[in-house]
C-alpha cells in the first residue's frame, strides 16, 4: 500500500494525517479481532514521524518532515472472540512530496458494461 502527502500544508506548517490500522483475514476480508498494544513506527524519521493519536484509540498521526519515501509499520496484538491472540503487522510506503501531485486526468470516453442476455 502507498500513501502520498505533501511536506507542508497551505499555512506552511508540516503536513499531518491521521492513520489507524484495521485487522483483516488472510483473504483480505475484515476480521472481528480486537486490536491492542498498537505501535506505529517510521523507517526514516527524516521523512516522516509518527506518534499515537490521543483522540483515537489505536490510531496515530503522521507528520511530514521532508520529501522522500519511508515505510510506516504498525504492530499490534489481535484478540479473537475465542480469546486466541496473534501478533499482527501492517506496512505502507509513505511518500512525502515537495508539491502536490497533479490532478487526475479528466474523463475522455465511455465504456460499456453489458448484462447477461435473457
Amino acid at each position: 500500500m502507498q500513501f502520498s502527502m505533501v511536506a507542508t500544508n497551505a499555512a506552511g506548517n508540516p503536513s499531518t494525517v491521521s492513520v489507524i490500522g484495521s485487522p483483516v483475514k488472510a483473504d483480505g476480508t475484515p476480521s472481528t479481532a480486537v486490536l491492542s498494544s498498537c505501535v506505529y513506527t517510521s523507517s526514516d524519521p527524516t521523512v516522516f514521524t509518527v506518534a499515537a493519536d490521543p483522540a483515537t484509540p489505536n490510531g496515530a498521526i503522521i507528520t511530514a518532515v521532508a520529501p522522500g519515501t519511508a515505510t510506516l509499520t504498525e504492530t499490534a496484538t489481535g484478540t479473537e472472540g475465542s480469546g486466541a491472540t496473534e501478533a499482527l503487522q501492517g506496512v505502507a510506503s509513505i511518500i512525502v512530496t515537495a508539491a502536490p501531485p497533479p490532478p487526475p486526468a479528466p474523463a475522455a470516453s465511455l465504456v460499456f458494461t453489458f448484462g447477461t442476455p435473457q
